[in-house]
Parts: structure tokens; C-alpha cells; sequence
């Protein structure tokens, strides 16, 4: 019926998104040579799916592969994808994530390649049952060892300024 249509459009939005964000990577490092790589999914129910993808891309004589991740968080009931600010009621949570982040980093003993200014509007996130977890791209914050750096940030510490009707 008209339900089951609205709902299958509604996924084959989150489907594509995530399709999208897969392809983007892999053309990017399929100039690098051999590209490998592959998913993860850290929250998936009815009105709520948030999923990480990692490539990774190597040619001799590369010292090591070079590492890419994408994440898209989004609603397979409504096909909405969600951005940062879509999470939260309004801009003080560019604030509150940087100070997070800024503990983070602090905490971790991370080496930082330039210096943290704090996180941008619509920075890179996913979600857990329990954390919202805004990632870095390897290289963009610390030296390659450090992988992509991670902040997780406990939802309770959120909920002051989460949008009631977000996810």
C-alpha cells in the first residue's frame, strides 16, 4: 500500500546516501592503486540507522595505505540524513562538542598537526546507543598513527541541548 511505498523510498534514500558516500571514497583513492574496505553499523532500528565506512588504498612503494571514513546517520523511516546541527535545538552545540573535543585530546595525549580551533558546523559524527562519536580523518588532527582520532561524548551530556524530536 501506499505505507510500504513511502517506507521503501524512504530507504532507498538512506540506501543511496550511504551508496554515495561509499563511491566518494572509493574514486577518490582509487587513483592510489588497490582500494579495500568496508562498513560498520552501530545503531540500527526503525527510525534510526547510523553507519561507518572505511577504504583504505595502497601502491607500492607507499609507506602505507592512505585511510578514508565517512559516516551517514539518518532516518529509514522518513529517508531524512542527518547533519550535525540536525541533532541539536540550536548553535550552542558547536561550543559544548569543542570543549569535548578539547578535553579529548587532552585526555588522549594526542599529538596535534595543527592547532584545534574547535569543530566545524557540520563536522563528521555518528551515533551509538550511548555516544555521540565525532571522528577526524587520518592526517587532519594527528600524525597517521593516530588513525582517526575519535570523541566520544556520552548522549546524557547531550540532552540539554538535543532536539526533543531528534534522533
Amino acid at each position: 500500500g501506499e505505507f510500504d511505498s513511502a517506507r521503501a523510498a524512504a530507504v532507498a534514500t538512506v540506501n543511496g546516501a550511504i551508496r554515495r558516500r561509499g563511491l566518494a571514497m572509493i574514486a577518490e583513492l582509487s587513483g592510489i592503486g588497490n582500494v579495500w574496505g568496508g562498513h560498520e553499523v552501530h545503531v540500527h532500528r526503525g527510525d534510526l540507522i547510523s553507519v561507518t565506512m572505511h577504504y583504505s588504498g595502497y601502491m607500492p612503494p607507499m609507506a602505507h595505505p592512505a585511510h578514508l571514513r565517512a559516516a551517514v546517520t539518518a532516518n529509514p523511516a522518513t529517508g531524512e540524513i542527518y547533519t550535525l546541527r540536525d541533532l541539536f535545538t540550536d548553535e550552542r552545540y558547536i561550543s559544548v562538542l569543542s570543549e569535548a573535543v578539547r578535553r579529548g585530546i587532552e585526555d588522549q595525549g594526542i599529538p596535534l598537526l595543527v592547532e584545534f580551533t574547535g569543530i566545524d558546523p557540520d563536522h563528521e559524527f555518528y551515533l551509538t546507543h550511548d555516544s555521540l562519536v565525532l571522528y577526524y580523518q587520518t592526517y587532519e588532527l594527528a600524525p597517521y598513527a593516530w588513525g582517526f582520532p575519535e570523541f566520544a561524548i556520552p548522549l546524557y551530556e547531550l540532552e540539554p541541548i538535543a532536539k526533543s524530536d531528534g534522533p
